[in-house]
């Protein structure tokens, strides 16, 4: 099972009104051009809207990368940029989303730049990051964070693992089992600091193993999928999900397979347990070594036992 996200990032553009819009732009252009070149189009997203000092700009470009699905920011200073609106756009994207925020700026490519379009996107990191301080945004920042355009596409590639595991941990939920039951906030003490990181966590205890039990399987299902088990004995079957009744807290649950005295043909253990959506092979070692091949589709569909 994949259970990685994939990331996009949307790249923001900001400029301060009183420089040139079109100095910020042309730089990120440059900068996707240097970016494709060396990395691809794939987890990137070019948001064409360049806020100015503005907050409808910011909603505007807000917006933008949201219907791209982004699930990644970063700010792109091609000068001083603008501190207000460009925190607000890490702030709320962060809030919204839930992902990872970039700030990185680029560099005067050259003395004649320097002397008739300067940028200063140098200071307007060190405004910026002291914004995002008070306003309590957390952000990524590269350790050295203005550069040229070539070494900007090297800094939002070595972004995409950070964006990536800190949209996973935002958007994850542990469901776990053990002694500490939901809804008592004393007994959840010790997970304070996966509250911190935005991980939801779900502990419940009605799941009690004895000496000898054994969990096969746990597994996300749908109603249309089946579960499909084989015992130790070679008895099989597959029963649809949609016929196991969701019980409620403390109850024992429901009986799939019948084992000991009452079914002593079944076998005494399941040797195999899975979610069946679709059709697939299956290959199991039986205890003299022989392999059995056989298709899940092989294996009779029958009612749960009650």
């Amino acid at each position: 099972m994949q259970n990685i996200p994939k990331i996009k990032v949307g790249v923001v553009a900001v400029s301060r009104d009183c420089f040139p819009e079109s100095l910020s732009v042309n730089r990120r252009k440059a900068l996707f051009a240097a970016y494709e070149k060396k990395y691809g189009k794939e987890c990137v997203y070019e948001c064409p809207v360049c806020i100015v000092e503005s907050e409808l700009h910011m909603r505007q470009a807000l917006a933008d990368i949201q219907k791209a699905g982004c699930n990644a920011l970063a700010v792109y200073l091609g000068n001083f940029g603008p501190e207000i609106s460009e925190t607000m756009l890490a702030k709320e994207f962060s809030e919204k989303v839930g992902g990872a925020v970039m700030f990185f700026a680029a560099a005067e490519e050259d003395i004649p730049t320097l002397a008739s379009s300067r940028g200063d996107a140098y200071c307007g990191m060190l405004n910026a990051s002291y914004n995002l301080k008070l306003r309590g945004v957390k952000a990524y920042i590269p350790e050295y964070p203005v550069g040229d355009a070539e070494e900007c596409a090297d800094m939002l590639h070595a972004f995409l693992p950070v964006a990536r595991a800190v949209y996973a941990l935002k958007h994850l939920k542990i469901i776990s089992f053990g002694p500490r039951p939901t809804n008592f906030l004393a007994c959840n003490a010790p997970i304070q600091q996966l509250y911190n990181l935005g991980v939801e966590i779900e502990e419940n205890s009605e799941l009690d193993l004895f000496e000898g039990d054994r969990c096969v399987m746990i597994k996300q299902v749908t109603p249309e999928g089946e579960i499909a088990i084989i015992t130790n004995r070679g008895f099989g079957k597959r029963v649809i999900c949609a016929d196991i009744d969701v019980m409620g807290r403390y109850r024992k649950g429901v009986k799939i397979i019948d084992f000991g005295k009452t079914r002593p043909s079944n076998g005494d253990r399941i040797v195999f347990a899975s979610y069946v959506r679709e059709p697939y092979k299956v290959v199991l070692e039986e205890e003299d070594n022989y392999l059995v091949a056989f298709s899940t589709e092989d294996i009779s569909i029958e009612n749960r036992t009650h």
